[in-house]
């Protein structure tokens, strides 16, 4: 009987964890909702060794804003990013190592901030990080050029989820 029961809770346990994970993912869906514009900020981490032309922040940024213009949202320049402390942008980091052995370990991070406001600091506006997505790969010097379409490509998904709610 002491065994059911344990075996009961830790379903239900199991069961409420799925369930707050997905609620979590409408929660960030959901908060792409109603933005008629944001800018895009690029930033790559490489081996000074690694000089690749096409894993760079401007070119990065031109792809970006392509694989965007189809919605309707508009895109902020990065002038008027910096001079406004509300204004909400897609951040994309790209972080490449050199791992000493003709390959390249790679991590992918998009995140979506915006201004938000915490209740529990007297309303306090902080620019936060309200939707993500990402991913690792490796790849050989000779792909290279797999990192930034990679980065590219991960954009379809946040598109994706922005078109939904927009």
């Amino acid at each position: 009987m002491k065994k059911s029961w344990i075996l009961t809770l830790f379903c239900i346990a199991i069961c409420s964890i799925s369930t707050f994970a997905q609620s979590e993912i409408q929660i960030e869906n959901g908060s792409l909702a109603g933005i008629p514009a944001f800018g895009i900020v690029v930033n790559i981490e490489k081996p000074a060794s690694l000089q690749d032309s096409s894993i760079a922040p401007a070119s990065l940024r031109q792809e970006i804003i392509q694989k965007i213009r189809p919605t309707s949202a508009q895109i902020l320049s990065n002038q008027q990013v910096l001079d406004s402390y509300e204004a909400p942008y897609l951040y994309l980091h790209v972080n490449i190592m050199d791992a000493g052995n003709g390959t390249y370990p790679f991590a992918v991070d998009v995140r979506f901030y915006q201004p938000t406001k915490l209740i529990l600091k007297n309303d306090l506006t902080q620019v936060a990080a309200t939707w993500h997505t990402g991913f690792v790969g490796i790849v050989s010097y000779d792909m290279l050029h797999i990192i930034p379409e990679s980065a590219v490509d991960l954009l379809d998904t946040f598109v994706d989820e922005y078109q939904k709610v927009n």
